[in-house]
């Protein structure tokens, strides 16, 4: 899988050829499907009419926070060579991972935490972008506590 190298201040990821590939047909399979598989879009309210109002005023602004996020992977799997992600970019990665993770779990039907065991779901095309997804996401997880460490380092005394 792909290698991914602290610098303190960036992360930069190498995926080879075929990664990049399997990420993206990733996104274009499971992007779709945030929204409309019922948990990656949640019910803030039980009340009808409330959660109408909630979902006029909240909706296109999430909707817009997906996609930029969803975009910004794409065009880090564009062209040669590394991704180098600051803290930032890294923290909107980790949500855009999210959402595809929750749309591919939607898709699979999974309610609980023992869906690596399921046999039956192997089979499916989502269950291996399920996996490559979350390992790529607690990878970034991971290091993005060092990056944090690093920028208080960093950071000139108050």
């Amino acid at each position: 899988m792909a290698e991914i190298e602290n610098t303190g201040q960036h992360l930069i990821l190498r995926f080879s050829a075929a990664e990049k590939t399997g990420i993206t047909q990733a996104l274009d399979y499971l992007e779709p499907k945030i929204g409309v598989v019922p948990r990656t879009s949640p019910h803030a309210y039980q009340d009808l009419v409330l959660e109408a109002e909630y979902r006029r005023w909240t909706l296109p602004e999430i909707q817009e926070g997906r996609r930029s996020d969803i975009a910004l992977i794409r065009s880090s799997l564009t062209g040669e060579g590394s991704c180098v992600l600051d803290q930032e970019q890294t923290w909107r990665w980790i949500r855009a991972l999210n959402h595809l993770r929750l749309a591919a779990a939607g898709e699979l039907g999974i309610r609980d935490e023992d869906w690596l065991d399921d046999k039956g779901l192997q089979s499916q095309p989502a269950y291996q972008q399920l996996v490559a997804l979350t390992w790529l996401q607690e990878q970034l997880t991971a290091q993005l506590g060092s990056m944090d460490s690093a920028a208080k380092t960093d950071a000139p005394p108050a």
